[in-house]
């Protein structure tokens, strides 16, 4: 009798090369340009004629990164519901950088841009949870549900302190942990080997960018 066995790895879509080698260099710049971000806003950067060049550098690779990003996913994905999940991530990862930048930069609108991006990631979260439910197996989607719940307090939470309303600090604490705890839980089965929770590197850089975000302002207060 012939033995057969489950491949749990086809059911989890794999990203391209192409994207998978891109983001890796996107992750490393994004983190790099909000801690320089971060630092020419301490010396008043638009005061200073070639910190503000650099300021408008970092602003203007950052769109160039997310066009080529964006020629990246409709040239090399298949499937319009990835397409359409990246593009919506990439735009909200977009605001919220300019946002923070304009934000210790004292530029203005910064209240607005800043405002939007962070709101736009628990929508993001939610569109991309309902993807990940329909591709995902069923021993997965609690991860994926509490990993979106997570993130999304704790954009709520970063939103909150910013505008200096109730609640901001207990909702980024709590926020920051489940994230945390959900960025471990993720991390040690991807270690494993374990095809069902595994992560792609989208998922670990938005816990990234969450933390550093909210590393900078607790900084910048």
């Amino acid at each position: 009798m012939q033995e057969t066995t489950l491949d749990t790895s086809q059911n989890i879509p794999e990203e391209p090369k192409a994207i998978d080698a891109f983001f890796k260099a996107y992750v490393i710049f994004y983190s790099v340009s909000l801690l320089i971000s971060f630092l020419l806003s301490l010396f008043k950067a638009p005061d200073n004629f070639l910190i503000e060049m650099l300021f408008n550098t970092l602003l203007f690779g950052l769109l160039a990164f997310h066009l080529i990003y964006f020629i990246l996913l409709i040239v090399k994905k298949e499937g319009p519901g990835r397409v359409i999940v990246h593009l919506i991530n990439s735009f909200s990862m977009l605001v919220v950088g300019i946002g923070f930048i304009f934000y210790f930069a004292d530029w203005p609108y910064k209240s607005e841009m800043l405002t939007t991006g962070l709101v736009s990631v628990p929508f993001l979260m939610l569109v991309q949870l309902f993807y990940e439910l329909s591709v995902r197996q069923d021993a997965s989607k609690f991860f994926s549900i509490v990993s979106s719940l997570s993130i999304s307090i704790f954009a709520f939470g970063v939103l909150f302190v910013v505008q200096k309303w109730p609640s901001g600090t207990e909702m980024l604490g709590i926020g920051g942990v489940l994230t945390f705890i959900m960025l471990v839980v993720h991390f040690v089965f991807t270690l494993k080997k374990e095809a069902k929770y595994q992560i792609h590197i989208r998922y670990l850089a938005q816990c990234i960018f969450a933390l550093i975000s909210a590393l900078l302002i607790f900084v910048s207060q």
